[in-house]
């Protein structure tokens, strides 16, 4: 669960790393196909996808990010306010489970850029002490 969790927030931080052959409609087609299926409401606008609260407004965009050292990903653009932040979480998740789905159906998801596990789950400090000595004993 954990894993999941981080993953998760991983890809909202970060991006959705894709190859660079990407076929941005495509994806969008896709991910706006499953969500007359899901529990998000998503619109199209040119190279942009755009995430819809209750009421049709935008609280969450997607656009394509090329970072020339990195290369290209799916970044989200979410809202500060935390009220609104809380309000789009289940819409975004939702979002970014289709998206990574989407793009790896297409063949256009970069596995290789995704985190390692053993840098996810690789404890802080290494030396632990487990005899501890309180000075106030």
């Amino acid at each position: 669960m954990i894993l999941d969790k981080t993953w998760f927030i991983e890809m909202i931080v970060n991006g959705i790393p894709v190859s660079n052959n990407i076929d941005i409609a495509s994806v969008f087609n896709f991910v706006e196909e499953m969500s007359q299926k899901g529990e998000y409401r998503v619109a199209i606008f040119g190279n942009e996808l755009a995430i819809l609260d209750d009421n049709d407004n935008i609280n969450t965009t997607v656009r394509l990010i090329d970072d020339s050292k990195a290369g290209q990903s799916l970044a989200f653009f979410i809202p500060e306010e935390e009220t609104e932040l809380l309000a789009a979480a289940k819409s975004v998740g939702g979002v970014v489970f289709a998206t990574v789905i989407a793009c790896n159906s297409l063949g256009m998801l970069d596995e290789t850029r995704f985190p390692q596990l053993g840098l996810i789950l690789k404890p802080m400090v290494d030396n632990i002490e487990e005899n501890f000595k309180s000075d106030f004993v």
